[in-house]
């Protein structure tokens, strides 16, 4: 009987543990992003405020066409930030760049617009 007085508080911590993960299963940095720019995009980064390096894609193989949209998520069990830098690529080469560090933690959709971007 002495050794099922720990398995208590172990099982306790257990559940607590998983319920604490499960709750987590979305980040709240994910965000709607909308394409109003009046063109194709080919790339999207996003990149912590902080950081100096753009990191990959988030379309991955895929074109953002006018007029549509997406949602960017984040891994939940990855601790960073709330504030966020974009970068778009177009299909012709131009850049655009918005390096404000937007408070996705606060924004739940962003539209990209042709000289703005607006967030909800």
């Amino acid at each position: 009987m002495k050794s099922a007085k720990w398995m208590l508080p172990l099982a306790w911590i257990a559940i607590l543990a998983f319920g604490a993960a499960t709750s987590q299963g979305q980040d709240r940095k994910n965000f709607l992003l909308v394409n109003y720019t009046g063109a194709s995009i080919r790339e999207i980064y996003v990149s912590p405020h902080e950081s100096g390096w753009w990191g990959a894609d988030v379309l991955g193989d895929g074109t953002l066409r006018n007029g549509y949209e997406t949602v960017i998520h984040f891994n939940p069990y990855v601790q960073t930030s709330c504030f966020y830098d974009f970068k778009l690529v177009y299909t012709n080469g131009y850049e655009q760049i918005y390096d404000q560090g937007w408070d996705l933690c606060r924004i739940y959709e962003i539209r990209f617009r042709a000289d703005e971007l607006v967030a909800y």
